[in-house]
């Protein structure tokens, strides 16, 4: 999914990211970029999921459910359904564990169903891009029912829409999925870039040299002609995927000339 046009008035997220760590670093001495990374990559993945305009309060309560639902995670092993395992048995033995499962799904789908309603009643114009949810709401899946004709082979398939309780999982799962990898690559970005100043240097010397050196951040125009950048964040994403068995080999030893 792609953001709709942003309006003339909206705030750059990575705008805030940068006040914010600043601010931090003023006023202890020390900036944890961990946290505002997030915050502030969970705002986008928010913003790309339901479109612009959702409050920033539901944004923060969001995010908290979902960090609930993230460390929650290895109790759902208990109930997940396998061939040994027997879920209404697993729900009563482990009732705290699945009350609270509860509880984080009730939240979910207090906080995100009115943003899906609104999504709904929305009309986009014919050039504005669609949010996640609004692909979903076109999305039909096929459904088989039982055919009272015999000779149409005892069942009969037809297509219906996502119902609300699918809706909120895909949004949970988007949110999750956008939010953990994207953070979590920034943050080895980051790292990489302390542990070798003489590229972060080099990095600078080159944002100088394509824009003005009091521009307040990089216009998406030039963002092709970095190749230090480029190389950097590349780099970063073989050594430390976001996904599990990627390659690591390249086939080929590049050499920028700094």
């Amino acid at each position: 999914p792609h953001l709709r046009s942003r309006p003339p008035d909206a705030p750059a997220p990575l705008r805030g990211l940068v006040a914010d760590l600043r601010e931090q670093q003023l006023t202890d001495g020390v900036a944890l970029a961990a946290a505002s990374i997030r915050d502030v990559v969970f705002g986008l993945a928010s913003t790309m999921c339901f479109g612009y305009g959702v409050d920033a309060g539901v944004v923060r309560a969001m995010a908290d459910v979902q960090t609930k639902l993230i460390l929650s995670l290895p109790a759902l092993r208990t109930f997940a359904a396998g061939p040994l395992t027997f879920p209404a048995v697993s729900r009563l033995i482990y009732r705290k564990r699945w009350n609270k499962l509860a509880g984080i799904r009730q939240k979910q789908e207090e906080l995100y169903l009115p943003l899906i309603d609104g999504c709904r009643r929305h009309r986009r114009d014919s050039d504005e891009t669609p949010s996640y949810v609004h692909t979903l709401q076109d999305l039909h899946v096929p459904v088989e029912l039982e055919a009272d004709d015999h000779n149409s082979g005892g069942k009969q398939r037809q297509q219906r829409r996502l119902e609300d309780g699918e809706l909120v999982g895909l949004c949970s799962e988007f949110l999750g999925q956008v939010t953990e990898s994207t953070a979590a690559a920034l943050q080895w970005i980051m790292a990489n870039l302390i542990k070798h100043p003489d590229i972060q240097q080099a990095i600078r010397e080159e944002i100088n040299a394509a824009v003005d050196a009091d521009a307040e951040e990089v216009g998406e125009e030039v963002l092709g002609k970095l190749d230090h950048l480029n190389a950097v964040i590349l780099e970063t994403l073989r050594l430390h995927p976001t996904i599990m068995w990627v390659f690591r080999q390249v086939s080929q030893v590049a050499v920028i000339s700094t």
